[in-house]
């Protein structure tokens, strides 16, 4: 498990503590990060009594967009993996870590994203989607397709040979 030097507010995350994904690459994922950092605030001997290290912002939807749940460490502390050659993937939700890392030869890649697509089958687009899709196709000018190889050039050459007006 994680540890944190109270004085300093430096939590310390070693390679044990994470997903070996294989390739010198290892995975921080959000909730186990979360549930960690609890254990360690709620901790009698000194957690209780000290700030607060994270901040939990749940899923939300906002505006028919589902967003992401935010894991952010606050009051000052930060993250100090365990040194060496390899890779960190913050997975599992947007996160502020990669900000409040110190830094040594470990790179963290965070993978944070402003909202979250959930499509529980096919591509996500509707059948309404595809009609607007459609009819903006149709809906163009052929004149303003003229790029060589394309159906608009194919379609403004045949328009000159039969006398459209398009």
């Amino acid at each position: 498990m994680y540890s944190v030097n109270w004085t300093t507010k430096v939590i310390t995350i070693h390679k044990s503590d994470m997903i070996n994904k294989g390739n010198d690459t290892y995975e921080l994922y959000m909730p186990t990060f979360h549930d960690n950092i609890r254990q360690l605030e709620y901790a009698f001997d000194e957690g209780l009594s000290r700030e607060q290290i994270l901040d939990f912002v749940p899923s939300v939807n906002l505006s028919g967009i589902d967003y992401s749940p935010f894991y952010l460490i606050i009051n000052d502390y930060t993250v100090t993996f365990e040194d060496g050659l390899y890779t960190v993937n913050l997975t599992g939700g947007n996160n502020n870590i990669a900000d409040n890392t110190n830094k040594n030869s470990v790179s963290v890649n965070s993978a944070n994203s402003a909202g979250m697509v959930i499509v529980t089958s096919g591509s996500g687009v509707t059948e309404q989607d595809k009609l607007d899709i459609a009819d903006r196709v149709w809906d163009e000018k052929v004149i303003d397709h003229k790029t060589v190889g394309t159906f608009g050039e194919y379609l403004n050459k045949v328009k000159t040979w039969v006398g459209w007006n398009l």
